[in-house]
């Protein structure tokens, strides 16, 4: 070549003989070259041509030099462009033609046959750590710095030529695959993945680089970090081992059916089926000798047949049945048709329905050609396959050797069990966008101090918790105020921790049924919803009872049968201009007891004058620039923090340690203590201040482990803060719920019905009382008396109106007049007997002073 070419590589040295560009391009030419001849292993080590940049030596198992890859950079004169050739670089004899001499040393010439992958010494040496592949030498060399804990590798010749690599030395290897950011790496990949099957590899995963964002093309592992990532020298290494835990795991598939039905075979994508020619036959069924259809015969084990183009290639995966045993699937792996690969889980209930089955496959993107010859094939899968139990919700889930995993919509298993998620309509809701290094960065870290963003995110990791800590109810954390307060930014902040803000918050207009579909959805973790005003009456009560509580209603199907009895365990964080309160009364409703330590109102005004927010973090002017940053934030950071939690947590779940999940529930638990300041509280509010000590413990939990970019503290001091404003508002700090209920139920009752519903009584208490015969009352619940100079009135209730008066059972009613000292009794009495009309009945005998409890005003 000649060397005063703006192109020429390599200047000619005196044991090396340069080949053509085109030589280079074709990847180099193999064993049909006569005037080659390659020795390897070499006896001696390579020494770098003084014009390339750099040399990787690949070796064998043992250590010795196989060949090298060269690299060669330089700029065109003319164009200005930059280049690069990383040709191979081998030992051997190579001669210019027939008549010339041999010379033997290092050339610019590929080797003969399979290439070992790059480090095949280190992969030797180290048996039991998992290998990293990677595209490029240059690529291999930084990322063993980056993850010294692994061995990394790749294959010669560039992203198109990983089949002439020797893979065999990966057996029953871990193996992770980092692709690089271009067409080329995604092709790479799945050349590799094939492969890698075919070495017996003992586990595939793939790096996740389809959402990271903002990266350039082509970049990889030898490129520094974007800017705009903020990743300093001292992050580094916990953003790249972030990055590495986020990976799928690609399934092995299962060879043994074309072993054992050999007509069945995968070609250049296809499934394909040899079909046996047959001989004709006479009209008295004798055969002859030429075959049916003879054009063309393909020879096949001692025969001919033809070939019947089935469908898309598919590999068989395993074999899925539900947790109960009643559902059985096959996994199936294929590439669609763009190339991109995926597993499904197809039920063998549609194996036997051939529409069914062509629909299904064709809607993921499997070609299907031969519908019945597919169907013959899947009913070939009665050998030994891996089998994994199919998930049965969203959320937590066990295998069935009690193994846990976190199932999302997505079909993400987080945790290690032997588990697959069947498919959802609602996965593209529930992606991920960046790194938590990011999200802590862009969003957490200026959450910490503004109470109401760090208690709503930490709602969500309480969701996670609610089932690992046995907590049978979850609640739903309405945050209060006005147009314009924040109460939306509040929302989707919140919502970033787990998908995008923009597709899952939902509206509260709509029915109980869909409120029930979402909450079946959203399993597990927090449900968001936005605009409680367009709520229903129907949609309240089930916000307010059913949805906390996790439990559909019965229902009957057309064949009048019990429908399958749902369940789920979630918090809720809601937003809006009106509290439950609020909204019954425009019903001429009010709330229960029960409905109060469900759905709990959090006024978002925080009396900083920041509305919503605590105060400006240092880098914003104004409440509203900070409101502003963080809506388009979650714009590009979102998902992070929720997997990062939910793998921590099924660690340990999977690892027993029952006793970090009793130390959470004692941290809860002493926290409500600390709150309670020993002041004798009910159940109901018990069970208010446990649910915020639930959100406190979780956001405490998942600081620590240096999820949300928060200190130590702040989530308590979030909680604590809503929790007073929640108070607040409820006009209460320690009266058990059911009780205040109670005790204004009976208080408005009198006040709106005491000349209506009660006849007065005359008559001294000594002789026998008679109603006031002027008394047109009908519907009577009791009577009234009045005593002393005052003229308190005391007022009689019959026993069997208590309940209708309190609006809950009748000794409940009476327990809680008596402990507030509104029952006119003695000793441990509830009712007492009075003089009526000749007869000596049982009444309830309530204080006129019930009159002035809570002031008399709401």
């Amino acid at each position: 070549m000649n060397n005063k070419q703006s192109h020429d590589p390599f200047k000619p040295l005196d044991n090396v003989i340069s080949i053509t560009q085109n030589d280079l391009e074709r990847g180099k030419e193999q064993a049909n070259d006569p005037n080659w001849q390659p020795i390897v292993p070499a006896p001696c080590e390579p020494v770098k041509p003084d014009n390339a940049s750099m040399m990787w030596i690949y070796r064998t198992k043992d250590g010795k030099p196989f060949n090298a890859v060269l690299r060669k950079e330089w700029t065109d004169k003319q164009t200005g462009k930059n280049h690069k050739i990383t040709p191979p670089y081998t030992y051997g004899k190579l001669r210019k033609n027939q008549d010339s001499n041999w010379i033997e040393g290092w050339h610019i010439k590929g080797a003969v046959g399979l290439r070992p992958p790059y480090n095949l010494d280190q992969i030797t040496m180290r048996p039991d750590a998992t290998v990293l592949i990677v595209e490029g030498e240059k690529t291999a060399d930084a990322a063993s710095k980056i993850f010294p804990d692994l061995v990394v590798t790749t294959s010669q010749m560039g992203a198109g030529n990983a089949h002439h690599t020797n893979w065999r030395g990966l057996f029953n290897r871990d193996v992770i695959i980092w692709q690089d950011h271009d067409e080329a790496g995604r092709k790479y990949v799945r050349e590799l993945i094939k492969l890698l099957f075919d070495a017996c590899v003992k586990s595939i995963r793939i790096v996740n680089v389809r959402d990271k964002k903002g990266f350039p093309n082509k970049w990889d592992l030898a490129d520094v970090l974007p800017l705009h990532l903020n990743v300093s020298k001292e992050e580094k290494h916990s953003f790249y081992d972030e990055w590495l835990r986020d990976n799928r795991l690609i399934l092995k598939p299962c060879d043994e059916v074309f072993k054992k039905y050999e007509r069945y075979q995968v070609s250049d994508g296809e499934l394909i089926y040899y079909k046996p020619r047959r001989k004709k036959k006479d009209k008295n069924g004798v055969e002859l000798d030429e075959l049916e259809d003879a054009e063309n015969p393909i020879p096949f084990k001692g025969g001919e047949a033809d070939i019947i183009s089935v469908s898309t290639a598919i590999d068989i995966k395993g074999r899925v049945k539900t947790i109960d045993q009643n559902g059985y699937s096959l996994i199936i792996g294929f590439a669609d048709s763009d190339g991109d690969y995926k597993d499904i889980t197809l039920p063998l209930s549609k194996v036997a329905d051939k529409k069914e089955l062509e629909k299904t496959l064709m809607e993921r993107g499997c070609i299907v050609h031969k519908v019945d010859f597919l169907i013959n094939f899947l009913k070939l899968q009665n050998y030994k396959m891996p089998s994994f139990t199919l998930n049965d919700r969203i959320g937590w889930n066990k295998d069935k050797d009690g193994r846990t995993a976190f199932v999302l919509p997505s079909k993400e298993i987080i945790g290690d069990a032997n588990i697959f998620s069947k498919e959802y309509d609602n996965q593209s809701l529930f992606i991920k966008k960046g790194f938590l290094h990011s999200w802590r960065k862009e969003i957490g870290q200026y959450l910490a101090k503004n109470h109401n963003f760090c208690f709503a995110c930490s709602i969500g990791f309480a969701g996670i918790l609610l089932e690992p800590l046995k907590i049978d109810t979850g609640a739903v954390f309405n945050f209060v105020g006005d147009s314009g307060s924040g109460k939306s930014t509040l929302l989707r902040t919140a919502a970033s921790i787990f998908t995008n803000p923009k597709d899952n918050i939902r509206s509260w207009k709509g029915t109980a049924g869909g409120l029930e579909g979402m909450a079946l959805l959203y399993n597990h973790r927090s449900l968001y919803m936005d605009e409680i005003h367009q709520a229903d009456i129907k949609t309240i009560d089930f916000a307010s009872y059913d949805l906390p509580n996790g439990a559909s209603k019965n229902r009957l199907t057309q064949s009048i049968e019990l429908r399958p009895f749902k369940s789920w365990l979630l918090h809720t964080t809601s937003a809006g201009e009106r509290t439950l309160k609020e909204r019954l009364a425009e019903y001429n409703m009010k709330p229960e007891a029960g409905q109060l330590v469900r759905f709990i109102d959090i006024p978002v005004e925080t009396n900083t004058g920041y509305k919503a927010l605590n105060y400006i973090p240092n880098g914003f002017k104004t409440a509203k620039d900070v409101v502003k940053h963080l809506n388009v934030a979650v714009k590009d950071h979102y998902g992070t923090p929720s997997r990062a939690f939910i793998g921590f947590i099924a660690e340990k779940i999977n690892n027993g340690d029952d006793a970090y999940f009793e130390d959470l529930t004692k941290r809860i638990n002493n926290l409500v203590e600390i709150w309670q300041d020993g002041q004798a509280i009910g159940e109901q509010r018990e069970r208010v201040l446990s649910a915020f000590a639930q959100v406190a413990i979780a956001g405490e939990e998942a600081t620590e482990q240096g999820l949300t970019g928060w200190e130590a503290g702040d989530a308590t001091k979030a909680a604590k803060d809503c929790l007073d404003r929640a108070t607040e508002l409820r006009g209460n700090k320690t009266e058990n719920a059911e009780e205040i209920a109670i005790l204004e139920n009976v208080r408005d009752f009198i006040q709106k019905y005491g000349d209506s519903r009660f006849a007065s009584l005359h008559g001294s208490s000594d002789e026998n009382r008679q109603d006031d015969p002027t008394s047109k009352i009908t519907n009577k619940v009791g009577y009234y008396t009045e005593h002393g100079k005052d003229r308190e009135k005391e007022y009689l209730v019959f026993t069997n109106q208590l309940e209708d008066i309190g609006k809950y059972n009748e000794k409940t009613v009476a327990r809680v007049l008596k402990k507030n000292g509104f029952l006119n009794v003695e000793d441990k009495r509830f009712k007492r007997q009075v003089r009526v009309n000749g007869g000596r009945p049982w009444f309830y005998p309530i204080k006129q002073s019930i009159l002035s409890y809570g002031n008399t005003t709401d």
